[in-house]
C-alpha cells in the first residue's frame, strides 16, 4: 500500500515537474511580456546615450545593459550556459525585446489616460519589501541588479499603469478556464505520456492555472503585436 502511495507521489511529482516546465517555456518565449520583470522603463535619474527609441521615448544604453546582466543572472542561476557569443546575442536580443514591449505599453497605456495613484504605488512597493523580508534585504537586492529604491518604484508605478491598461483594455482579469478545457487538456497530456498519470482532480488546478497564463499571453502577445505594428521602433544597437 505504502509503495503505491510513493509510486502516486512520484507520478504526481513528475506531472507537476511537466507542467512547470511548460510555464517556464511559455515565459521565456516572452509572450507575455510584464513577467519579464529584467525590463524596467527608463527614469529621469537615468541619461546617456540611447541605445533604443520607441515613438519618441529614448531608452539609454544604461537601461539596457542592466537588463541583458540581469536576463544573463537569471539564466547562469538556472545553469545555463552564457558564457557564448550565441547566448549573448540571444540575451541581448531578449533585453531589447523586453523593453519595447514594456514601453510600448507604457506609452499605450498613458495615452488612454490611465494613472497609478501614490496609495497603489505604496502598497506594492510594501508588499515587495516585505517579501523580501525588510528594507535591509531590499537594498542588498537591489544593489546587486543594480537598481536603486527610486528606479523600483518608478518601476512599480509603470507595473499598476500597464496592469490598469491590460484590464481597461483586454479585459484581462475575466479571462477564465472552463472545466470542458482543462478535461480536454489533461486527456491531451494523458494520451502522449507513457507513465501513469495522477488523477485529475489533483492537477486540475495546475492545468488550470497553466491554461490561463497562455490565454493571457495570446492576448497581451496580439495587443502588441497590434502596437508594433503602429510604432515608431528604433534600434540604435
Amino acid at each position: 500500500m505504502e509503495e503505491n502511495s510513493n509510486e502516486q507521489t512520484s507520478a504526481k511529482k513528475g506531472w507537476v515537474a511537466i507542467v512547470v516546465v511548460l510555464a517556464i517555456l511559455a515565459i521565456a518565449a516572452g509572450a507575455y511580456w510584464y513577467l519579464q520583470k529584467y525590463a524596467e522603463a527608463p527614469t529621469d535619474a537615468e541619461g546617456g546615450e540611447a541605445a533604443l527609441v520607441v515613438d519618441g521615448t529614448e531608452i539609454d544604453r544604461a537601461t539596457l545593459e542592466r537588463s541583458v546582466e540581469q536576463i544573463t543572472s537569471t539564466y547562469a542561476a538556472q545553469g545555463v550556459d552564457t558564457s557564448t557569443t550565441e547566448a549573448g546575442a540571444a540575451i541581448r536580443e531578449q533585453a531589447i525585446t523586453a523593453l519595447v514591449n514594456r514601453q510600448l505599453m507604457i506609452n499605450a497605456a498613458t495615452e488612454a489616460g490611465i494613472e497609478a495613484s501614490v496609495e497603489e504605488v505604496e502598497a506594492q512597493f510594501q508588499t515587495a519589501l516585505q517579501n523580501v523580508g525588510g528594507q535591509e534585504n531590499l537594498t542588498a537586492a537591489l544593489s546587486e541588479i543594480g537598481m536603486t529604491e527610486a528606479e523600483l518604484r518608478s518601476d512599480i508605478r509603470n507595473d499598476v499603469i500597464i496592469n490598469g491598461y491590460l484590464e481597461a483594455k483586454l479585459k484581462i482579469g475575466t479571462l477564465s478556464v472552463t472545466d470542458e478545457e482543462v478535461q480536454a487538456a489533461y486527456d491531451t497530456a494523458a494520451e502522449a505520456n507513457s507513465e501513469e498519470v495522477p488523477p485529475l482532480e489533483d492537477v486540475a488546478e495546475l492545468i488550470k492555472n497553466q491554461l490561463l497564463m497562455e490565454k493571457q499571453q495570446q492576448a497581451v502577445a496580439a495587443e502588441l503585436e497590434r502596437l508594433r505594428a503602429e510604432a515608431d521602433i528604433e534600434i540604435l544597437v
